[in-house]
């Protein structure tokens, strides 16, 4: 989820984008009008937790963006070093399939999963998909309530970045925190997600933290 400059209406009082609101004013946080393509070749690292049906222990996952096709659309397609990956869809970033290590899809959501534009802090909304799961087709609902908490700052180890807060809760119970990033070729920051015992797939948590980032010139 990249930004450019145009996605934000600044006040005078505000310090460029990737900076730290300036002192002195009081001011209203800019909204993110859009979502800007992750260039492809971006490379992000990041190091993630997992505990019960996510998985268990650390390790660094390397994020790689490539181009991607699906029913015959164009997609952007991020694949993960520890195996599976993703399609996005080029317009939004909403995740369209999740893949596994050959590439191949195991769930489709329809419409994709992903942030309603723009992004202002105090914004909720609702919505509603049809998630395919593979190789049995076996086809679900899912609901999900979105809400834009905070526009802030958070220190990882890849630096500190300005971001919006989103919080996803779906009609399955799964709690998602996506810290979206303002930066050119850093659509995500940080994520948490933790499943209940009452999840299809039981009880777990996922956190992953931007370690470095590599975007093409």
């Amino acid at each position: 989820m990249t930004f450019n400059r145009r996605m934000f209406v600044l006040s005078q009082c505000l310090l460029p984008t990737v900076l730290l609101i300036g002192t002195g004013c009081s001011t209203t946080p800019p909204a993110a009008q859009s979502y800007e393509e992750t260039p492809v070749g971006t490379v992000m690292t990041f190091n993630r937790r997992l505990t019960g049906s996510y998985g268990s222990g650390d390790a660094k996952a390397v994020w790689t963006y490539s181009e991607g096709s699906w029913q015959g659309r164009r997609m952007l397609k991020a694949m993960n070093s520890l195996g599976g990956g993703t399609f996005h869809d080029p317009k939004t970033f909403g995740i369209v399939a999740t893949l596994n290590t050959a590439g191949q899809p195991t769930m489709s959501f329809d419409p994709p999963v992903g942030i309603e534009w723009p992004l202002v802090v105090g914004k909720a909304w609702t919505t509603q998909h049809t998630v395919t799961m593979y190789p049995s087709n076996q086809k679900v609902a899912l609901e999900n309530s979105w809400k834009v908490e905070a526009f802030e700052t958070i220190t990882v180890p890849a630096g500190s970045f300005a971001v919006y807060r989103v919080v996803r809760t779906g009609s399955d119970g799964e709690v998602e925190t996506r810290w979206v990033g303002t930066q050119r070729g850093v659509p995500l920051v940080k994520r948490t997600q933790v499943r209940p015992a009452t999840h299809r797939q039981g009880a777990g948590s996922q956190e992953g933290e931007l370690l470095e980032y590599k975007v093409p010139s």
